[in-house]
């Protein structure tokens, strides 16, 4: 299995899990091609550029779409709002 790291972003004011260093932290999505299958997925990661953490948080979908009433992964739901201009 190999795979390649898109752009990081930053994340500003997060902290990192493990070193509990702040705006070190950052998100990517890495391409992941499987041997012997013709199409390969999309890995969302997350990581410290101070301690060298990395966890992959989902999957990626391309068919997934903002809808205007989601799950989170508590259970709950959210719906976006739009603010006053």
């Amino acid at each position: 299995m190999s795979g390649s790291a898109g752009r990081r972003r930053f994340i500003a004011g997060a902290t990192c899990p493990r070193c509990g260093e702040v705006d070190k932290v950052f998100t990517q999505i890495r391409s992941i091609e499987i041997p012997g299958q013709g199409a390969g997925s999309e890995q969302r990661e997350r990581g410290c550029v101070s301690c060298d953490f990395l966890e992959t948080i989902s999957d990626v979908d391309s068919s997934d779409k903002l809808t205007e009433e989601s799950k989170t992964e508590a259970g709950g739901t959210w719906s976006p709002v739009k603010l006053p201009e």
